[in-house]
């Protein structure tokens, strides 16, 4: 049943009516089709992950689903997954895992980090100054210790009986805006078939960027530009005289 005083409109994470989704009106209850079946998903869904019994296992089962999305997106472009999860030690101290190790017929090795976080609410919403601050956050608890396997694997790629030569990029669920600042290769998934299949000589995202994004021409539509001048993230208007 839905409660009014616990309805926070700050709270972006869902809206509380898909989580109470009959409504009481006097003697009467208020029921939607489209609200009770969105609330079958999303309760079902935060009743896992808030429930400490099942919250570590869900974890690990979603993050499984993504890293099998991850290998069948290879698969279409001759890659197969020979290691997944391979731990990474300095000395006793474990640094960390290479989610997935993928290899084609020609001995190409993508060695794969899997980033299976959903995006801030305030980030996804296009707040500017929340995705400065999750740039940052980012950059000083996220990417250093990418590039600190990165860098182990250049000298100790033999102790794990892995090949020197190899492509070290991560593969995130959403688009992230570090993929813009970073040396590593980063890319959401639909980013990394696309790669696959016309851009693999491209090692650094601005290269991708500019090889994908920049040479399409005409590639808004006018219904593009106008949400995007309706969120505020273009100067000016765009209207028809």
């Amino acid at each position: 049943m839905f409660i009014p005083e616990n309805f926070n409109e700050r709270q972006l994470r869902f809206h509380k009516v898909t989580r109470q989704p009959l409504i009481k009106f006097g003697k009467n209850l208020i029921i939607s089709p489209e609200l009770i079946l969105d609330s079958l998903f999303l309760n079902t869904h935060y009743s896992l992950l808030e429930s400490q019994e099942t919250k570590q296992e869900y974890i690990s089962k979603k993050s499984t689903q993504f890293l099998d999305l991850i290998v069948a997106t290879a698969n279409k472009f001759g890659y197969t997954e020979t290691e997944r999860e391979k731990d990474l030690y300095e000395g006793k101290k474990q640094i960390g895992d290479i989610d997935i190790i993928l290899k084609n017929d020609f001995g190409e090795y993508l060695f794969v980090e899997a980033k299976n976080h959903a995006l801030p609410m305030d980030v996804f919403f296009k707040n500017s100054e929340e995705t400065k601050k999750h740039l940052e956050y980012l950059q000083k608890e996220w990417e250093k210790k990418v590039l600190k396997r990165v860098d182990h694997l250049k000298t100790e790629y033999k102790t794990y009986s892995l090949p020197k030569e190899h492509t070290y990029i991560v593969v995130s669920k959403y688009p992230e805006i570090i993929s813009h600042y970073s040396d590593i290769l980063i890319l959401s998934l639909h980013e990394f078939e696309v790669w696959l299949k016309d851009f693999k000589s491209d090692r650094t995202f601005n290269e991708f960027h500019k090889n994908y994004y920049e040479s399409k021409e005409d590639w808004l539509s006018e219904k593009d530009i106008v949400d995007l001048q309706d969120a505020n993230l273009i100067i000016g208007r765009y209207e028809k005289k």
